[in-house]
């Protein structure tokens, strides 16, 4: 069995500490994993477009200026892409866009803390 999984976020380090934790985690349970890391939503957009599948996305909520936002991301993948069947996991250090995600459906919220520090 392989997981699929995008890891989308504006924060390099960030996503390479999710990335390894994924890696180290699913190894530990013998699980085949690939994993893309993209640093904007206009990135991972494309790349489905093209034809990539993934089970599982960790998906950043709010990027830099002018940068299309995680939540409108995650519209595209269940309405536009018409993909019901992808867990989303929203990432974010606010809490207060967790109440914005309930139409998106997404897995969980995950409120990133201090993995930075």
């Amino acid at each position: 069995m392989t997981v699929f999984v995008a890891i989308c976020d504006d924060e390099k380090r960030l996503c390479a500490e999710l990335e390894n934790a994924l890696v180290n985690m699913l190894g530990k349970q013998n699980i085949k994993c690939e994993i893309d890391v993209y640093f904007t939503g206009e990135e991972l957009c494309t790349k489905m477009e093209d034809g990539a599948h993934y089970g599982l996305i960790f998906l950043n909520i709010e990027f830099a200026k002018n940068a299309t936002k995680g939540v409108e991301v995650g519209r595209l993948i269940r309405e536009a892409y018409r993909n019901d069947l992808i867990s989303i996991v929203y990432i974010s250090w606010e809490m207060k866009y967790s109440m914005q995600l309930f139409d998106i459906r997404p897995l969980n919220f995950l409120r990133i803390l201090s993995i930075l520090k």
